[in-house]
């Protein structure tokens, strides 16, 4: 799964959780704690909505129409999770009952806090972690059919004994993508040209050669790519 995709589905996942929210805060909460909860949770959600949306353009990844359809449930969360922090504090007040379950409720309260944050930065250290163990990156766009929103940038990293598609850094055809790789790395213009490596590329399929031994082959469903520019990490 690529970063954006992780996040993405995170995002999903906060926008769809605010409806239960907003419902067990009008008609299933009677204590006082738990009201407290409820609303540090909310707010902790918008926080997290706001952050991980904009970590794609901190960690330059690209993004296309979809984005839009995203923004759109993330607004309608944020605005559904203030209302469950506004009917809390009202209900708050006037509630005077303490949850029995107060430790079964304080567990599902942290494992709502910390499990998708732990997802997305466990993605985060993967991936970086690949770029890191990396021997070259290659930079591809894909103009799709033409048809607006459908171009798109992807990318593979490439060590000795894997090859995975990455998302990081990738952003206006990897040009930022130096700044998350070792100062000696150099800045591949000409696939034809990269030390030691033979590249084929097709509309559907990349193979990679290393010393005439072939130490990749991927499929994707992108259409009319070329070549944006590669990244040679000489870990020899």
């Amino acid at each position: 799964m690529l970063l954006k995709n992780c996040i993405y589905l995170i995002e999903i996942l906060f926008s769809i959780g605010s409806i239960p929210v907003l419902m067990y805060s009008i008609y299933s909460n009677p204590y006082k704690d738990i009201c407290k909860k409820s609303i540090l949770l909310a707010t902790i959600y918008i926080v997290y909505i706001v952050f991980l949306f904009s970590l794609l353009g901190f960690c330059n990844i690209p993004y296309g129409l979809e984005s839009l359809m995203i923004s759109l449930a993330m607004l309608v969360a944020v605005i559904l999770y203030i209302v469950s922090i506004v009917i809390n504090i009202k209900k708050r007040k006037k509630l005077t009952q303490i949850s029995p379950n107060k430790k079964r409720v304080t567990a599902i309260f942290v494992m709502l806090l910390v499990l998708p944050i732990l997802f997305v930065s466990f993605k985060f250290i993967q991936v970086k972690l690949t770029i890191d163990k990396s021997n070259l990156i290659l930079v591809y766009y894909s103009s799709g059919n033409g048809g607006i929103g459908e171009s798109d940038y992807f990318a593979y990293a490439i060590g000795d004994d894997f090859c995975h598609q990455i998302d990081f850094g990738i952003d206006i055809g990897g040009l930022y993508l130096h700044e998350y790789l070792p100062k000696d790395t150099i800045e591949i213009k000409d696939i034809s040209v990269i030390p030691n490596y033979e590249i084929d590329t097709n509309d559907n399929e990349i193979t990679v050669y290393k010393n005439g031994k072939q130490i990749c082959k991927k499929r994707n469903d992108y259409f009319n790519i070329k070549f944006e520019r590669g990244f040679y990490i000489n870990q020899d």
